[in-house]
């Protein structure tokens, strides 16, 4: 004990220091998981400084190892801090994904919107909590006398060991541990990577799996089936927003061939979930990996379609690679090396080449949709809303997002009408939905879509469904399922279920309660997202006026 004495004499600065880092990391992230201060949070406070003094007068004895480790966790915590107050989510094994999927570019830009007024006052803010406070509190420690309260520490060690005995349990051993933020953090990226080493196999995964067809009617001659990205239902026109951004669609639904569904939402807010969820049997109720399930290209292969992967963003993410190499053939606008600015009409060149091939064809169109930065999704001539486009009181900062965000949400339904017209003359459909949504400072400052930082903002989509005249004509039923649909609540881990009903594709998988578009379709299903009914939950947590 002696010597814990004159290591506390001698370092005891450090520690006070370690226990005021980790109790305020810890406190601030029960705070975020409770929603407020109650009770669990206090019992948690006082069980975690316990078995944390334990954990931190150890490190006394390692004076070189504790500074290293007061070091890395004030980095790593400050810097998630700064993420969360960016972004409403801590670091978790999505964050780490979605990281190791970036491209290049995409960090350009990240860093580009990143770097504002607001993230360097956060900083500061930050350094004077984590640095200045506990200087003051802590360094100022030179005139205490460690003697006189021998009893005290000797009380709070006896007892600290007591608690980290007891953490040692197996059926506690999991809880005391997450009260380290290092080793929280630890976990999260460990997880991350077991989930991209298991993605890197997915294709081989993927190609193993045998395909079975029961009945294949190929009633569309085309299948076009086009993602958008990070478009938000609520900031377009045709869904009663302000923003005058969907003139084509808009026409296009008076004419009776488009269809717009009110009630859908993404299975995730993170595209490397929600479109393998899309685009395979996988679903929140069973429990295989999106690779164990079969997927739609592999079945319209099968069916006799040639398939055609076409996209605007990064053929090295796991979605892009593996249904790109499941297709007949692909195509990525970023081998293109002369084209700097990489805009989504490149697409529909694309699609013309196909429009001369011969047989049924499904081409898939991943666009860039809106995907931040904004301002770079379009040609500066589409930039139409400004800040005094948009009304109300928020600053103009607010208002210049919203209005790019806009502007390449307009882009985006010219690029739409521009590939239905040049196949509207064929026995085809179109589908568009988007990967996921994007909150705008619908009700809390928060924009973007950050992974477990979650509303109900960063999952409602759009969803439209194009009959073309002569689809119409041979399938004049769907025109009233169509309609009495436009309000179903639906989810798109379902979609597989819908496109191959449409078409008249069966397989040992396809249910007919999971297919939007049948009869049987069962619309109280429950919508899980991240585990939490969205109806019940996330739509009453972030309600809109009128509801």
């Amino acid at each position: 004990m002696e010597l814990l004495y004159e290591m506390l004499i001698q370092n005891g600065k450090i520690l006070f220091f370690l226990l005021w880092l980790h109790m305020g990391i810890n406190i601030f992230v029960w705070r975020i998981e409770h929603g407020k201060f109650e009770k669990r949070i206090f019992e948690k406070s006082v069980n975690s400084f316990f078995f944390l003094f334990f954990v931190n007068a150890i490190l006394l004895f390692f004076p070189y190892v504790s500074y290293v480790y007061a070091t890395i966790l004030t980095i790593l915590c400050f810097s998630e801090a700064l993420f969360y107050f960016e972004y409403r989510s801590l670091f978790t094994s999505n964050t780490f994904l979605v990281l190791q999927e970036t491209n290049v570019q995409e960090s350009k830009e990240f860093l580009k919107e990143i770097l504002s007024f607001r993230f360097f006052r956060n900083c500061f803010l930050l350094f004077l909590l984590v640095f200045l406070v506990p200087y003051f509190l802590v360094w100022g420690m030179r005139e205490w006398n460690f003697d006189t309260f021998q009893y005290f520490w000797s009380a709070i060690f006896l007892f600290s060991c007591v608690v980290f005995l007891q953490a040692q349990l197996p059926k506690k051993r999991k809880r005391y541990y997450s009260y380290l933020p290092l080793l929280r953090i630890l976990k999260a990226y460990s997880d991350a990577r077991q989930q991209r080493k298991e993605n890197e196999l997915s294709l081989e995964e993927q190609q193993k799996i045998e395909i079975l067809i029961e009945k294949a009617e190929n009633k569309a001659d085309t299948l076009i089936f086009v993602i958008g990205e990070s478009a938000s239902r609520n900031y377009l026109e045709i869904y009663g927003s302000y923003l005058k951004n969907t003139p084509y669609m808009c026409k296009r639904k008076e004419e009776r061939n488009l269809f717009i569904f009110e009630d859908v939402i993404s299975s995730e807010s993170l595209t490397a979930i929600s479109i393998p969820n899309m685009l395979t049997f996988k679903n929140y109720e069973k429990k295989e990996a999106w690779y164990q399930c079969p997927n739609l290209i592999s079945i319209l292969n099968k069916a006799g379609y040639e398939t055609y992967w076409i996209s605007n963003q990064s053929k090295n993410e796991t979605v892009g690679r593996v249904f790109s190499s499941l297709s007949t053939s692909s195509f990525f606008v970023e081998d293109l090396k002369n084209n700097e600015e990489g805009y989504d009409e490149i697409l529909i060149k694309k699609g013309l080449e196909i429009l001369k091939d011969s047989g049924k064809k499904a081409i898939f169109f991943h666009l860039s949709g809106s995907h931040n930065s904004y301002a770079k999704r379009y040609p500066k001539s589409w930039g139409m809303d400004t800040i005094e486009s948009i009304p109300g009181q928020q600053k103009e900062k607010i208002k210049k997002y919203i209005a790019e965000y806009s502007n390449s949400l307009r882009y985006t339904d010219y690029v739409l009408n521009s590939i239905i017209q040049k196949f509207e003359k064929e026995n085809m459909l179109c589908f568009y939905l988007s990967d996921h949504a994007e909150e705008m400072y619908e009700s809390r400052n928060v924009r973007g879509h950050a992974g477990d930082g979650g509303s109900r903002y960063m999952v409602e989509i759009p969803m439209f469904l194009y009959l073309s005249p002569s689809f119409q004509k041979q399938n004049p039923e769907l025109v009233n399922i169509c309609e009495q649909r436009k309000t179903s609540p639906y989810m798109t881990d379902d979609i597989i279920h819908t496109v191959l009903g449409i078409l008249g594709i069966q397989t040992p998988d396809y249910e007919e309660e999971r297919d939007f578009l049948s009869l049987k379709f069962n619309p109280n299903r429950k919508r899980m997202y991240q585990g939490k009914d969205y109806d019940s939950f996330w739509k009453i947590q972030f309600s809109k006026k009128g509801e």
